[in-house]
């Protein structure tokens, strides 16, 4: 019996091992900016003391477990779509995630690791944005396009592509970024051609263009708004990235059911319309709910 219990032990402990040694090395491959972050994804479900357990169902690691320790100061969750922060008991069991950690995790059965950024909210076959390191930028002639590297990957970063800050009203643009800065960039389905990139305040000093009007959405007071090129709240219908929201005349953005011109629509707890069917429900009061 006391063999058995150390055979047990030891197998353990080598599985544990080999779950480390599987992450460093897959974790260089995706290393940006000295700093190795290993891209996991799967399915999860919530756990007590602020803890994801997610089913892997990446090729590094396809179907070990791995629990995820969540931090209010050191882990980002946010939309894959909008960027926006989300809240992580909104994050539902059996959820497809994204998420980013360091290469060491505990030798615990499940390990833990600590994820610096969690995307969730994916849509069905959705090429979702990659969370990277800038190693270099280079600009072109007039600075208003580039590439930028991250790694082996070089990405485009085109006139058109949209540069926001993160839960700030600084204005960026192409000439913001540079090497050691994190950031989300979103790119076109078969291209690493950017289209909207985030980056995070706290990768970024502030210069002489925090001084520019705002562009793009920003978290004032609670409420989301959207910032014209102009520095203007925008009001009224607008497309992003392909799905609509809607400010009022103060250019807060309106979640919620919203009649218009005698049509009535459903705007969800990110802002975006509501284009799919869901049921909804009355409370004692009367009032809609939908139903998760």
């Amino acid at each position: 019996m006391r063999k058995l219990s150390k055979s047990l032990l030891a197998c353990a402990c080598m599985s544990a091992i080999l779950f480390t040694g599987n992450a460093a090395s897959a974790s260089a491959a995706v290393s940006s900016g000295g700093a190795e972050q290993l891209k996991i994804y799967g399915p999860v479900t919530q756990n007590e003391n602020n803890r994801l357990t997610i089913r892997r169902d990446d090729q590094n690691g396809y179907g070990q477990e791995l629990v995820l320790n969540i931090s209010a100061q050191h882990t980002r969750i946010l939309d894959a779509v909008t960027g926006f922060p989300v809240a992580q008991d909104q994050i539902r069991d059996n959820e497809l995630i994204y998420a980013y950690i360091g290469p060491a995790v505990t030798m615990s059965l499940p390990p833990i690791g600590n994820p610096s950024m969690i995307l969730c909210n994916i849509p069905a076959d959705y090429k979702v944005p990659e969370y990277v390191t800038i190693d270099s930028i280079t600009l072109n002639a007039d600075q208003t396009a580039g590439t930028l590297t991250s790694g082996d990957t070089v990405y485009e970063l085109p006139a058109d592509c949209t540069f926001l800050p993160y839960l700030t009203r600084n204005y960026i643009d192409i000439r913001s970024l540079k090497p050691g800065d994190n950031c989300l960039i979103w790119t076109e389905p078969t291209a690493n051609r950017a289209t909207k990139l985030v980056l995070f305040a706290d990768s970024s000093a502030s210069t002489a263009q925090d001084q520019l009007p705002p562009f793009g959405w920003s978290q004032e007071d609670g409420n989301w708004v959207y910032y014209t090129k102009e520095g203007a709240r925008f009001t009224g219908w607008l497309n992003d990235n392909g799905s609509w929201y809607y400010l009022d005349t103060d250019g807060i953005m309106c979640t919620g059911f919203l009649t218009i011109d005698g049509k009535t629509y459903y705007l969800q707890e990110n802002g975006q319309m509501l284009t799919t069917p869901k049921t909804f429900r009355p409370d004692a009061s009367g009032a809609l709910f939908p139903v998760n």
